[in-house]
C-alpha cells in the first residue's frame, strides 16, 4: 500500500474560518473535511491533466472540452447518487 503524502497549505484567513465553521457543523476535524473535499475531486483533476496534455498534442479542443465536462457531470451525478 502506498504511503499517504502530506502537503502544507496556506489559505486566506476568511476562507479558513469558513472551512473551519463547516467542519464544526459536520462534527469532524478541519483536515478530515478538506481531505474529503480534495479526494472527491480526483476524477476532475485527472481529467483536467488529460485535457491539458491533449491540448498540447494538438487534439480537437471542442472534443477535449466535451470530455472534460462529461467527467465533471458524471462526478456530480455519482455524488448525488451516493456512489
Amino acid at each position: 500500500m502506498a504511503v499517504q503524502k502530506k502537503i502544507h497549505l496556506t489559505i486566506d484567513p476568511d476562507y479558513y474560518d469558513t472551512l473551519k465553521e463547516l467542519a464544526d457543523y459536520q462534527g469532524i476535524p478541519l483536515a478530515t473535511m478538506v481531505k474529503g473535499m480534495v479526494d472527491k475531486q480526483k476524477p476532475i483533476v485527472h481529467a483536467l491533466l488529460k485535457a491539458f496534455m491533449e491540448i498540447e498534442q494538438g487534439k480537437d479542443e471542442q472534443q477535449i472540452l466535451s470530455e472534460l465536462m462529461a467527467v465533471g457531470f458524471e462526478s456530480v451525478a455519482k455524488e448525488i447518487r451516493g456512489e
